[in-house]
């Protein structure tokens, strides 16, 4: 979902996932000729232990971003501690699978398709949530 919707303070992790999108988008078109179907799952938070081996950047972090990153950070935190299973993910990917013509996106988050659709048809209501999370410091 990183991909889709480019969150706060994730900009280098977006970047990385919109290029994935773009990629296998590309890979669809030219494997159609030989019948071969791409799809992409497109998880939000799930609880696993991807982050625990996450190397934390080096260097001197510009201050005038101190506050900011304190609340984007609450915010990514209470996201991580209510993160579900990825038993969801693990469905959807079955699913995919064992469908002869899947779609090309699978958003799989809580209240993903709501998201998705205020980020397409509403973007200013989209952002003022997202802004209006960080500066309560609660989750969306």
């Amino acid at each position: 979902m990183v991909g889709l919707i480019g969150p706060p303070n994730l900009s280098y992790y977006a970047a990385s996932k919109h290029a994935v999108e773009g990629y296998f988008k590309s890979l669809r078109f030219e494997l159609n000729q030989f019948n071969i179907n791409v799809s992409v799952i497109e998880p939000g938070w799930f609880n696993t232990n991807l982050g625990s081996n996450a190397h934390s950047a080096t260097g001197s972090k510009i201050a005038d971003y101190d506050l900011y990153r304190k609340k984007v950070d609450l915010v990514t935190q209470k996201g991580i501690d209510e993160a579900e299973s990825p038993k969801a993910v693990v469905n959807a990917i079955v699913n995919v699978i064992a469908t002869k013509k899947p779609p090309f996106s699978h958003p799989v988050a809580k209240m993903a398709g709501m998201i998705l659709f205020l980020q397409h048809y509403l973007p200013s209501v989209f952002e003022n949530a997202i802004f209006k999370s960080i500066a309560s410091g609660k989750k969306l």
